[in-house]
């Protein structure tokens, strides 16, 4: 073989001793970094991390792999989304919800399963339970059940949200006249159309190589993060998403602290555009879907905490109120429905923790207590609780915790 043919000999076996060597660094890297950069990771980055082991990325536990822990599932209640969320320094790793506080009154590591704008089915089975499954399918990754698991039931869109999923869902894909046969329900639409066509259970059950590789994917995400923060700066002055802001108007008045004070309109209530049979089919997808999570998470303690809507939380001054609507035209309705209906459903939901054997808390008296003199959500964020109204709830949870 001639110098020519012996120099591009010696550069492939160079190369290919370079790319083994980068893929062993980065492997090497991958396995013992990953995990203390999780607990450094600031919250403005958490969403470049796949979804199974964002969780651990969350400042409201000790240290990487929770303890004993308590897990929050629901929606974006369980989340923490609202006002305080908006007004910290994301990046850092700030408290911005009940979590933080609940972590800090009981001294027990806290992590959440919640998912923004979800009804029962994602809230209480395909998040926590997927997002378990695939986290333990990561052999560094093992976390233990939770001791407790603590699930928010919201008044003010949570039966709205299940009535929805059952026309998207279930309706294309299932029986309807089989809706009430618990199971064919189960085994349709909680195994077949959620699980099983989760992102999240192809992970488990069909693994790949490459979905071990999150450290890759963060930086991946990252750098287009920085990206499409440098042109969203540019092009609008602000690179984070903003919570739904509502402007106050006369329509809605409730009683402050003895001072009638105006608040937005078109605000969640106590689902008062559902009739009676949408209202029992809702009831019955948080029945199945709490008996789910009960099933899943065997050695658990389960609390249901019932949170109240933002109308329902406050002293309303005059009638009729402005509604946000989800189904129907009509947005608004005599400001009495709005209590009626709101003791309508926490009976519904209280009679179904007794039925299949779970704790229960109603928020709503100390909320409301709370609400005679204080606003505990907005002022921007009428959807969700402010700093106040999570510091409230966490002390609920923390108390009937205890009990």
């Amino acid at each position: 073989m001639d110098t020519k043919g012996n120099k591009v000999v010696g550069w492939f076996y160079s190369g290919i001793i370079f790319l083994v060597t980068t893929g062993f660094t980065l492997l090497a890297i991958e396995l013992l970094l990953f995990g203390y950069i999780l607990t450094l990771l600031p919250t403005r980055a958490h969403w470049t991390l796949d979804e199974e082991v964002r969780v651990l990325a969350q400042s409201s536990k000790g240290g990487l792999i929770p303890k004993d822990y308590i897990a929050l599932v629901g929606d974006s209640y369980a989340e923490g989304m609202g006002d305080w969320y908006f007004e910290v320094q994301h990046e850092h790793r700030p408290a911005f919800h009940s979590a933080h506080v609940l972590r800090e009154l009981t001294g027990t590591d806290v992590i959440s399963f919640g998912s923004s704008g979800s009804g029962s089915v994602r809230s209480y089975v395909a998040e926590p339970i997927m997002r378990y499954r695939a986290l333990n399918s990561v052999n560094r990754f093992q976390v233990n059940e939770p001791k407790q698991v603590v699930a928010f039931f919201y008044e003010g869109n949570d039966l709205d949200n299940n009535i929805h999923d059952l026309k998207l869902r279930y309706e294309s894909t299932s029986d309807i006249d089989l809706l009430f046969d618990t199971k064919y329900f189960d085994e349709s639409y909680l195994a077949g159309v959620v699980q099983e066509t989760d992102e999240l259970a192809r992970k488990v059950n069909d693994p790949k190589f490459f979905d071990k590789l999150y450290l890759s994917r963060l930086v991946l995400r990252s750098v287009r993060d920085r990206f499409v923060s440098f042109k969203a700066e540019k092009n609008n002055g602000k690179s984070l998403e903003k919570g739904q802001i509502h402007k106050q108007t006369t329509t809605n008045r409730v009683l402050l602290d003895d001072v009638i004070e105006f608040i937005p309109a078109n605000l969640q209530s106590p689902s008062l555009e559902l009739d009676q049979k949408q209202i029992a089919k809702s009831l019955y997808v948080v029945e199945r879907s709490l008996n789910r999570l009960l099933e899943e998470f065997k050695q658990s303690e389960i609390l249901l905490v019932f949170i109240p809507s933002v109308l329902s939380s406050y002293s309303l001054q005059g009638s009729p109120v402005s509604i946000a609507t989800y189904h129907g035209e009509i947005d608004t309705f005599p400001a009495s429905m709005v209590y009626e209906r709101s003791d309508y459903i926490e009976v519904q939901i209280k009679e179904i923790a007794r039925r299949i054997g779970i704790d229960y808390v109603d928020a709503r008296p100390e909320l409301r207590a709370v609400a005679n003199k204080n606003f505990i959500h907005g002022p921007s964020d009428w959807q969700h609780l402010n700093e106040l109204g999570y510091t409230v709830l966490a002390k609920i949870v923390a108390s009937k915790l205890g009990s």
